[in-house]
Parts: C-alpha cells; structure tokens; sequence
C-alpha cells in the first residue's frame, strides 16, 4: 500500500522552492513521488492584469514567456502524475478501512489515557 502514496506541494515551481524535507517522512515514505505543482492560473490572472500598464509594456513578452513556461509546466506535472496514478496497483479499501479503524482506537485509547493525567496537572 505504502507503493500507492505520492505527496503533491503546490505553489513551488522547482525544487528549489520547496519547504518540504523528506527528511521529517518515516523512512517508508522518503522514496515516494513528489509531484511539483505550481498553479499558473494566479501569474496569468496577474498577467492580464498588468500587460497594459504603460511601464509594463517593455516587459510583456518576458512575463507571457513566464506565464506559458508555468502552464506548460503544470500540465507536465499533471500528466505526470496521472502517469504514476495509471502505473498503481489496486488496493482493496477493506484493509484501508481496517487500517484506519485501527489508528482511531489507538487516538481514543491515547487520549482517554492521558485525560485522567491532565485534570490532575
């Protein structure tokens, strides 16, 4: 199952961008995908925006050139990722479900635990 688990961060356009540190995953995690999407809607928007400015106009083919960079970049992204998404093997949802039930009993357990502890502090 730890095979089907990718991590998508949005709003960081290469990895030097990223706040993310594998580092903080368990180790099972540390290999899964990392899909990089930063969502050009918000640069075109700014874009339509500022292109007619008098000063901006020298700088309107560099900002379109950024802005059809981020999009066809995203779209990289999104394929890629529905790639990987294609390539997954099937998990039957019972096991998932068990999985989950199971961390809910250990929350409930935990907290019923340490509430007795807490109104003696």
């Amino acid at each position: 199952m730890t095979n089907n688990i990718a991590f998508v961060l949005t709003n960081v356009s290469n990895p030097l961008y990223q706040n993310f540190s594998v580092d903080t995953l368990p180790d099972f995690l540390k290999d899964a995908p990392q899909f990089l999407l930063d969502n050009p809607i918000p640069l075109q928007r700014k874009y339509l925006r500022l292109k007619d400015i008098p000063k901006m106009k020298k700088r309107r083919a560099e900002m379109h050139e950024t802005v059809k960079t981020s999009e066809e970049n995203a779209l990289e992204m999104v394929v890629e990722a529905f790639n990987w998404l294609g390539r997954l093997e099937r998990q039957p949802t019972t096991e998932i479900e068990r999985l989950y039930e199971k961390s809910q009993n250990i929350v409930i357990n935990t907290t019923g635990a340490l509430a007795p502890q807490m109104k003696s502090s």
